[in-house]
């Protein structure tokens, strides 16, 4: 991954993004689902690079875990631990 610290690297991607984005059939578009994920890319400037080189970014419905209350996290762990279940 040290290699997507590189700038280099990243222009001649976004580059190559660029060139081939427009023989796609419609817009490109991508959805992150993650909330880390939407943190790092507006961190890192990569929804504005993205949408230079074709691509929408569409931020997502969450994470299942980071979406899930805690309440549904803690009935899933009552059920394996006590009633040896599979979940």
């Amino acid at each position: 991954m040290r290699e997507l610290r590189n700038k280099n690297v990243i222009k001649g991607l976004l580059s190559d993004i660029r060139e081939r984005a427009p023989s796609l059939p419609g817009p490109l578009k991508i959805m992150e689902v993650c909330g880390t994920h939407t943190m790092v890319i507006h961190r890192y400037g990569l929804k504005k690079m993205l949408s230079r080189a074709g691509i929408s970014m569409l931020s997502g419905p969450g994470c299942p875990v980071c979406i899930t209350p805690n309440e549904i996290h803690e009935a899933a762990i009552d059920l394996i631990t006590e009633n040896e279940n599979f979940i």
